[in-house]
């Protein structure tokens, strides 16, 4: 399979993470959800911005979704990431995990089910997309 097609699949896993998630939180508290909903889009957003643009094969993205909206933001040099972005990009995973826990703690199936599709996503990413990624600036690539 290609790795568009699995770059595809751990978007997908992504977005259903955070519906799960979105789910876990509204049965308790629509506030909260609305909060976590806005907070993900805009941690999204600084993340792609942060991370992706400054990527060398952003044309060419495996992830497909991160890359068409890279055309929608202004051009960044690729080079290394400097700490404050390597924070933004700690901030979108802490934000999409962290702040939804105090909701899901009290579902343990939804809590169970966030979890497998977060893990999931993850390994996916990690054996079918870093590997050999051409982002030499990215931390998470590596060569088999």
């Amino acid at each position: 399979m290609s790795r568009q097609f699995y770059g595809v699949i751990g978007f997908s896993m992504l977005a259903a993470t955070i519906l799960t998630g979105l789910y876990g939180i509204s049965v308790y508290s629509m506030a909260a959800a609305g909060i976590y909903l806005a907070g993900c889009v805009m941690v999204l957003i600084a993340f792609i911005y942060a991370y992706c643009i400054k990527c060398p094969i952003r044309d060419r993205c495996v992830h497909i979704v991160m890359g068409l909206m890279t055309r929608m933001m202004p051009d960044r040099p690729a080079r290394p990431y400097t700490r404050w972005e390597l924070a933004v990009v700690i901030a979108f995973f802490g934000f999409v995990v962290l702040f939804l826990q105090y909701w899901l703690i009290r579902s343990p199936a939804v809590m169970l089910v966030f979890w497998v599709l977060f893990i999931g996503g993850s390994v996916l990413n990690h054996y079918t997309l870093c590997n050999g990624c051409g982002n030499r600036f990215c931390r998470l690539r590596y060569e088999k």
